[in-house]
C-alpha cells in the first residue's frame, strides 16, 4: 500500500521533477532591488532582465505607493516553449519568468519586447499582493509574512489579473492584451451573447472564453475604471483594500471608494461595454459576415 502511495506521488510530481535539467549550472545576479537566478547559459537575459526589473521598479513602485522590504527574486526559466509566468508573494515575494517569446497568436502576440511585458505584467503583481496598509502591515511586522496578512490576495481573479493586463497596456504602441484586436473581438462576442454578471467572472469559467476571462473582463474593467470615475480612484481601491483583514470584502471596498458596491459598478461597466462596442459591431453588420465554407 504504502508502495503504490509513493508511485502515486511520484506519478503526479514527476512531470515537474524533470522539467528542470539537474546538471545546469545556476547563478545569481543582484541588483538593488532584485536578486535574479539563472543558469550560466542564459547569463545575457538574465543582464537584460536585471535593467528591465529595475526600470520597472521605477515605474510601477510610485504607483502602488510600495516598496518592498526584501528583494524580489526572478528565475529566469528557459525549460518550456510556453510564454507565460507568475508571480507570488508568500512566504518571500518572487517571479518566475518563462522566457519563450509568443509565436503564435494568443492573446500575448502583441510584444514589441517580450521580457519587459512579462515582466511588468508579473512586478504588478509583486507590489499587488505584497501591498499591506494600516493595521494589515502593522499586524505584519509583529507576526511575519502570515499568509493571512496579504490581503490582495484574496481578491477576484478578474481583479489581480485585470490590473496587471491594464498596466502592461500600452495603446500608443501597440502592446498588451487590453488594446489587442484579438481581446477587442472576444468582449465584442461577448456583448453581442449577453456580458456575463459578476457572479460567474468570480469564478473558473470552463465556458468561452475558457482561460482568459480573468484577464479579458479584468482588464476591460480597468479601462472602464479609469474612464468614468479616473485612475486615482483605482490607486484608492488597491490602498483601501490593502488594509483589510477580511478576505474577499470586494463589495465593502468598492462602496467606501466609489460609494457603490461591485454590483452597481458591474452594472455600468456592462452598459459602458455596450456603448464601446456597439459601433464597431454596426460596423461588422454593415459589412456583412463572411463565413467560411467546408
Amino acid at each position: 500500500m504504502k508502495k503504490c502511495a509513493g508511485l502515486l506521488v511520484l506519478f503526479f510530481l514527476s512531470f515537474k521533477t524533470f522539467a528542470i535539467d539537474p546538471r545546469l549550472d545556476w547563478k545569481t545576479l543582484e541588483t538593488e532591488h532584485f536578486l535574479i537566478h539563472f543558469a550560466q547559459e542564459n547569463l545575457v537575459v538574465a543582464i537584460q532582465a536585471a535593467a528591465i526589473a529595475e526600470r520597472t521598479h521605477q515605474k510601477l513602485s510610485p504607483e502602488f505607493n510600495w516598496d518592498p522590504e526584501e528583494k524580489t527574486a526572478l528565475v529566469i526559466s528557459d525549460e518550456t516553449d510556453i510564454p507565460n509566468g507568475y508571480a507570488l508573494p508568500f512566504p518571500f515575494n518572487r517571479s518566475v519568468l518563462f522566457i519563450t517569446p509568443p509565436d503564435e497568436t494568443n492573446t500575448l502576440e502583441d510584444v514589441s519586447n517580450w521580457l519587459e511585458t512579462l515582466i511588468t505584467h508579473e512586478y504588478v503583481h509583486v507590489l499587488h499582493l505584497d501591498k499591506a496598509d494600516g493595521i494589515a502591515n502593522g499586524f505584519r511586522s509583529v507576526f511575519g509574512r502570515h499568509l493571512f496578512l496579504f490581503p490582495n490576495m484574496y481578491q477576484p481573479a478578474w481583479f489581480t489579473e485585470g490590473i496587471a493586463t491594464w498596466y502592461e497596456t500600452d495603446t500608443e504602441q501597440g502592446i498588451g492584451r487590453g488594446q489587442s484586436a484579438l481581446f477587442d473581438m472576444m468582449i465584442r462576442t461577448d456583448v453581442v451573447t449577453g456580458i456575463k454578471p459578476v457572479s460567474q467572472v468570480n469564478l473558473p469559467i470552463r465556458s468561452w472564453p475558457m482561460g482568459t476571462t480573468p484577464y479579458l473582463y479584468g482588464v476591460y474593467f480597468f479601462e472602464f475604471l479609469e474612464q468614468q470615475y479616473g485612475k486615482p480612484y483605482i490607486e484608492r481601491l488597491v490602498a483601501n483594500y490593502s488594509n483589510n483583514l477580511i478576505p474577499f470584502m470586494i463589495n465593502t471596498n468598492a462602496s467606501q471608494v466609489l460609494g457603490k458596491d461591485v454590483s452597481e459598478l458591474w452594472q455600468e461597466y456592462v452598459d459602458w461595454l455596450n456603448k464601446k462596442f456597439q459601433p464597431q459591431l454596426s460596423q461588422v453588420r454593415k459589412q456583412g459576415i463572411v463565413e467560411g465554407a467546408a
